[in-house]
């Protein structure tokens, strides 16, 4: 309802003043779900009888986020002879409209809930409108919240069932109440309403089906060769170098290196165990990984290639026609008389 319809109000009517962000640069969606409220509401009371048989009409005023709007639009609605104001969206223009309204002597109503919060700041307003003539009324939040029971609702009004349900569920669709049961000590379940001043969109979970149980992890194989016997063995040696399975599965890599480079697997149980400290050895896993580190020697150096063999001579043999020793790999006559043999032919 705008400035240009106010003839048509009907003068037996109370007025409310609405503020409201209408256009831009006001947040126009929030003013349009506050004004689809407190529309509401004033059907409400209309339809159940009005006040004290006085209907309640609405003179809305267009704020656009501005606060020098509001303050010219408070004194216009207190000119009117409204009965009450209601709104603003934006905390900036609230302000300076609360500001413009408190120059005149006025009565507040709060909704408040149960609580040291509420009741502080509605001490506060009351001391402070309280020297200005001004009086503060409380209502129960909880019990101005909307019900769930449309058909009372439908009687009362010509809208109807569908569009009373549809009109109190908006609000909460866009994210501005949430409501939730909540069970009191005394065992009463409650529906605990809250409002926002922007859309608020609870996150919902996922049911996820049921995850089949984690299937145990198998166990390590036992540890074995020399590498590991020479690490579990070291507990003889010294009780303070117990070690876990797991551990003699880590360090095992470590103690191969060592007898790989050609170190005996006495010399590498002489190094992890001599000189070991009198203080409590509190990780001995650490303090046997440190030492194979830090003490692992240099591969030894590769060794120079073997020269290959003179060929050996071929054994004495005794010449068959003059007995002399000669060597030649079988038996027969020397090379002597074997030329003789060739001349004579």
């Amino acid at each position: 309802m705008t400035s240009q319809n106010l003839g048509r109000f009907d003068a037996s009517a109370a007025r409310i003043g609405a503020l409201v962000p209408l256009t831009r640069p006001g947040w126009v969606e929030a003013g349009r779900h506050l004004l689809a409220g407190l529309q509401l509401a004033v059907d409400g009371v209309n339809g159940a009888g009005g006040i004290a048989g006085r209907p309640l009409e609405l003179v809305v005023r267009d704020t656009a986020a501005d606060p020098r709007k509001a303050t010219a639009a408070v004194a216009e609605l207190a000119h009117l002879g409204v009965a009450a104001l209601a709104g603003e969206f934006h905390s900036v223009v609230a302000r300076a409209a609360a500001t413009e309204a408190q120059r005149r002597p006025c009565d507040c109503a709060v909704a408040t809930e149960p609580s040291a919060y509420w009741a502080s700041g509605t001490g506060i307003l009351r001391d402070h409108l309280a020297p200005r003539g001004g009086t503060v009324t409380e209502l129960d939040l909880r019990a101005l919240g909307p019900r769930r029971d449309w058909h009372p609702r439908a009687a009362k009004f010509r809208e109807g069932e569908i569009r009373i349900a549809a009109a109190l569920r908006e609000p909460e669709s866009h994210g501005y109440l949430t409501r939730a049961k909540e069970r009191l000590q005394s065992g009463r379940v409650v529906t605990r309403t809250v409002s926002y001043n922007k859309p608020h969109r609870p996150v919902v979970r996922e049911r996820r089906p049921a995850s089949p149980p984690p299937r145990p992890e198998p166990a390590a194989p036992k540890p074995h060769g020399t590498a590991a016997d020479l690490l579990i063995g070291l507990r003889a040696l010294d009780s303070r170098l117990l070690l876990s399975e797991r551990d003699v599965h880590r360090l095992a890599p470590q103690v191969s290196a060592w007898l790989e480079r050609g170190v005996p697997a006495t010399a590498v149980q002489r190094t992890l165990t001599t000189g070991l400290p009198q203080d409590p050895i509190k990780h001995p896993a650490a303090f046997l990984a440190h030492r194979l580190t830090t003490l692992l020697p240099p591969p030894l150096p590769t060794a120079p290639p073997i020269a290959a063999a003179a060929p050996r001579p071929h054994p004495l043999q005794t010449c068959d026609g003059c007995d002399r020793a000669f060597r030649a790999a079988r038996p027969g006559r020397c090379r002597d008389c074997r030329t003789g043999e060739r001349k004579a032919a």
